[in-house]
């Protein structure tokens, strides 16, 4: 769909392009989820929808005003500040998504499965489940068990998701071989991988190395798994240099102890002045950003899904020209061999002397970072792989997009305190 056949939804968190033919009553998908507000991928899915026919509404945490358009409205909850928090917020979410109007629900998160099913026995409204984590190996993991007891749990893990969706809706998952089993089971299944959503933003340039900061960026999330502590180290070793190269990260902790994690570490490596925390910024924002930095770190700790997982941050990098420094994780060491110019390593010293040679001003690296970031911004799209989703929302809906009256439609609103809290 191009531009002009659009209108833009702005809600300041998020940003959504809505066709403009898109029917008042069309059928709506209801996103309910503890994703923050303006998760990428969730905001993602929602523009595959929309171009599909439907309207949207989001149930999830976030602050400021909600968005009040028909086509994509939403019900904000208060945001958990803990893991606890945020695993009390399902049973709010869940009682939410039963008030909502919905012809379909699309749910991102492992522990809202067995409610979407649920829904769908008591409401006869079906789901499209969002896989884009391993979970079976991911909760596996995280369990103090013996190897074969941990493969063992995360077979479980595995067939107990299938069991819950296969007679309930369909599945949109991150990867091929995610989607694998699930297809195996008869269970209608579309693919896509976390390509950036660049609508509005593919005519940014992607100026030259030279032409940018000699600073580092890191814009995943910030915590122990995904290797806080070794962009501290780096931001330490690159202190004094005499090109002022430093590394910036965005603010994206998890929950508050995440936060008071990292000041701790931040102290403990001499609270380097070349390390500073920017805020986060809207998905659509980010190309914009990135193109002024050189160099993109990724620093994912080995365990769990991470060997086996491509991150999000990666095609970022990529299609905005930066070189990528990152540990050794299997498929974050395939990717930049296929598709970027980067520098993989577990060894802090090897990870800084990389992050220096990529931050002085390199001609050929620059010719092989552009070459690459033409390449991904043909290849690493969100409209390769949008218009599955939509065809799979529409299969599992039954096709019919019946009409609804306007009074049934789900406007924004903003959960009260007392609404929004932890308890059920």
């Amino acid at each position: 769909m191009s531009e002009g056949d659009s209108t833009v939804i702005d809600a300041g968190a998020w940003v959504l392009h809505a066709p403009r033919d898109l029917s008042p009553d069309a059928p709506i998908v209801c996103v309910p989820t503890v994703h923050p507000r303006g998760d990428q991928r969730v905001i993602r899915v929602a523009q595959a929808a929309l171009d599909a026919g439907f309207r949207v509404a989001f149930i999830w945490p976030g602050t400021g005003s909600p968005s009040e358009d028909a086509r994509a409205a939403e019900v904000l909850l208060r945001p958990p500040q803990s893991t606890r928090e945020r695993l009390r917020l399902v049973t709010t979410v869940d009682r939410r998504a039963r008030e909502a109007e919905a012809d379909v629900f699309h749910i991102h998160d492992l522990y809202l499965l067995p409610f979407a099913a649920r829904w769908a026995r008591r409401r006869g409204v079906p789901f499209v489940y969002d896989v884009h984590e391993h979970y079976g190996t991911y909760y596996a993991s995280r369990l103090r068990l013996s190897g074969r007891l941990r493969d063992l749990t995360a077979r479980l893990i595995d067939a107990v998701q299938r069991r819950w969706v296969r007679a309930n809706g369909g599945v949109d998952a991150v990867a091929d071989e995610i989607a694998a089993p699930y297809r195996e089971a008869g269970i209608p299944v579309s693919v896509s991988p976390n390509y950036p959503l660049t609508r509005g933003s593919t005519n940014i340039p992607v100026p030259a190395l030279s032409q940018r900061s000699t600073r580092a960026i890191h814009i995943g999330t910030l915590s122990a798994p995904y290797g806080m502590e070794r962009l501290v180290k780096l931001a330490a070793a690159l202190r004094g240099e005499p090109d002022g190269f430093g590394v910036d990260v965005v603010g994206r902790f998890p929950n508050a102890q995440s936060r008071i994690d990292f000041e701790e570490v931040v102290r403990r490596h001499g609270s380097p002045d070349n390390l500073r925390v920017i805020p986060v910024v809207p998905a659509h924002e980010i190309p914009s950003l990135l193109t002024q930095y050189r160099v993109g770190l990724s620093t994912i700790e080995a365990g769990g899904q991470n060997d086996i997982a491509i991150p999000t941050k990666l095609y970022e990098y990529v299609r905005a020209g930066l070189a990528v420094v990152g540990t050794d994780r299997g498929a974050q060491r395939r990717f930049l061999h296929e598709h970027g110019v980067g520098f993989v390593s577990d060894d802090d010293t090897a990870l800084a002397d990389a992050t220096r040679d990529y931050l002085r001003d390199d001609v050929a690296l620059d010719e092989k970072a552009r070459r690459a970031a033409d390449d991904a911004q043909e290849v690493l799209d969100w409209s390769r792989v949008s218009e599955g989703i939509g065809d799979l929302l529409k299969e599992v809906h039954g096709g019919a997009h019946e009409a609804r009256p306007a009074s049934r439609r789900l406007t924004g609103r903003r959960a009260s305190a007392t609404r929004g809290s932890t308890s059920s």
